[in-house]
């Protein structure tokens, strides 16, 4: 056999979340030049600065509930009742997050101009991210079903791509945008949330236990919050600083975390087998990330190799001749695929699975604040190409922080590469 049995489970998950994945990357390489040339690249700047704050938002309404969510259900699969107590307790908590996002919304609607240029897709893409941020997508990946919620967001995705195509034909039709997002993708939640319903005993939210899974998740969610801060949110920050570059950073990093989620399905049905697999045979666990980490790293780099090459290519291909500012971005931003690569696995299928959340949110939080800072004294001499430097060199900071960590500073037990200490 080509492939043992142990892992076969795993190989079919991963292959069909690729198959899913690469399906999902052609409406972003469909959708995105399609609106900068129906649009234009000023309206089609506003609605970037508005996707990228959602983007920040939806962060906060999963509040880290992708990592410790499924890390407790994948602990207890098969168990009815528990897993409808986590099912419950997350949907309260899901529940006091859509207010605070709302509350954040109408806030910067008064505190930055560029969003009220479209007004109504402002409100709509606030739909939007509220419906997103329900996504009961933690669950499915705890049980190692991932792919079945997948392809309902896919066929949700498509939807909206055919109907955002025939009906979008001029800047006044921006709002549209959002709006059939958020329709269509209404409907898949609809349909996910009522299968995992049935899976589980679940009762009604309690709003003691609610808040008790915001505390316990607080470092999960400040360290995705810090993170969505330098590949997400940099657009936005740009936007504020400098509103000419805005479009063209937005396109080279859509593009970019385009190349990027192609890491994810590895990441996504790594996760839960690592925490089980962590309380049956550490040692074999550690193996199993090591050669995760190594396979990976081997294709970012080649994949970003790739890339930089063509990055003049790709950039007129999708977005135009006008677009010719984004391509030295473009090429900053996937020379950081690899060191993404390196964060993904040792902070997300290591350290997480392993406890260490406050480490990986310290070093996150050094990583975001380093970005900020360069950003803040690049931007004014480099345009949106100072930005991307910013997040470029925060994320070399990030990988090389996490991996002397686990092999210089941290315990043993954390080491991926090199042999634990003897002791004397």
């Amino acid at each position: 056999m080509l492939v043992p049995e142990r892992y076969r489970k795993h190989v079919v998950s991963v292959g069909s979340l690729y198959g899913l994945q690469i399906a999902t990357l052609v409406i972003p390489l469909v959708l995105l030049p399609f609106l900068t040339r129906r649009l234009g690249p000023d309206v089609w700047g506003v609605l970037a600065v508005q996707t990228s704050l959602s983007t920040l938002m939806i962060v906060i309404m999963e509040f880290g509930f992708g990592f410790g969510a499924t890390r407790e259900a994948a602990a207890v699969r098969g168990d009815r009742r528990s897993l409808g107590l986590i099912v419950s307790d997350l949907i309260g908590a899901r529940v006091l997050l859509g207010v605070f996002v709302g509350a954040v919304w109408a806030t910067v609607w008064f505190a930055v101009p560029i969003v009220r240029a479209e007004p109504a897709a402002y409100w709509w893409t606030l739909a939007l991210t509220v419906v997103q941020g329900l996504s009961p997508s933690w669950f499915f990946q705890a049980l190692g079903r991932l792919p079945y919620v997948m392809v309902r967001e896919l066929a949700a995705r498509v939807t909206s791509l055919v109907l955002i195509i025939a009906v979008v034909h001029v800047p006044e039709d921006a709002w549209l945008v959002p709006f059939l997002q958020f329709l269509t993708i209404a409907g898949a939640l609809t349909l996910s949330s009522r299968t995992m319903l049935k899976l589980v005993d679940a009762g009604s939210p309690d709003l003691t236990r609610s808040l008790r899974m915001l505390r316990l998740n607080l470092h999960l969610c400040l360290t995705r919050l810090v993170q969505g801060l330098a590949p997400m949110g940099n657009t936005f920050i740009l936007g504020v600083l400098l509103p000419s570059g805005a479009p063209f950073y937005a396109a080279s990093e859509r593009t970019a975390n385009a190349v990027r989620s192609l890491l994810a399905p590895v990441s996504q049905v790594a996760f839960p087998e690592v925490v089980v697999l962590m309380a049956q045979d550490a040692a074999r666990a550690t193996v199993v990330v090591r050669r995760i980490l190594l396979a990976l790293l081997a294709g970012a780099a080649t994949l970003a190799l790739g890339l930089w090459l063509a990055a003049d290519v790709v950039i007129h291909v999708l977005f135009g001749q006008e677009f010719n500012e984004a391509v030295p971005v473009f090429r900053l931003l996937v020379a950081s695929v690899p060191l993404f690569a390196i964060v993904q696995v040792v902070g997300l299928q290591w350290l997480l699975p392993l406890k260490y959340d406050r480490p990986f949110l310290y070093s996150t939080i050094a990583g975001a604040a380093l970005n900020i800072a360069i950003g803040v004294l690049l931007v004014p001499h480099l345009g949106a190409s100072g930005m991307a430097w910013a997040l470029l060199i925060s994320e070399a900071s990030l990988a090389g922080g996490l991996l002397a960590f686990t092999e210089f500073v941290g315990p043993d037990a954390l080491r991926i590469f090199r042999r634990p200490r003897r002791a004397v």
